[in-house]
């Protein structure tokens, strides 16, 4: 079971940098897919700066966290993705819902199930030694 939930944990921290990439070198062709549309250079620069940054650096997490074995590096990435379920949240009660607002939800409590999972499997601190 271990392989299973680690080999699913590398996959999705690999969708997680290939996604990166792609904000990096068609940020308005993926930006557009989520409902984005950069007005002008300052947007695309957004997009390949910030939105880049966040992907990668949660796929690259991932990826680490399952290779190395180290659960203490997956609580980056399922911190990053409650944090992001958190926002859509806020965005609901503030802005209210959108047709297909539950697939990327649904799609980050996953990513973010898996990689807790994960994380409960490998090897790890316990929480209150973590930073030491």
């Amino acid at each position: 079971m271990r392989l299973i939930v680690t080999a699913l944990t590398f996959l999705i921290g690999l969708f997680l940098i290939l996604l990166g990439i792609a904000y990096l070198v068609q940020p308005d062709t993926v930006a557009a897919g989520v409902g984005l549309r950069p007005l002008d250079n300052q947007g695309f620069s957004t997009l390949r700066g910030d939105v880049f940054a966040f992907f990668t650096i949660t796929g690259i997490c991932t990826v680490w966290g399952a290779w190395q074995r180290k659960g203490d590096l997956l609580l980056v990435p399922a911190i990053v993705m409650i944090l992001v379920i958190l926002g859509r949240i806020v965005s609901l009660a503030m802005d209210g819902t959108y047709d297909g607002f539950l697939v990327p939800v649904l799609a980050e409590a996953v990513i973010a199930g898996i990689v807790l999972w994960a994380r409960i499997l490998l090897p790890h601190h316990h929480l209150d030694e973590v930073g030491d």
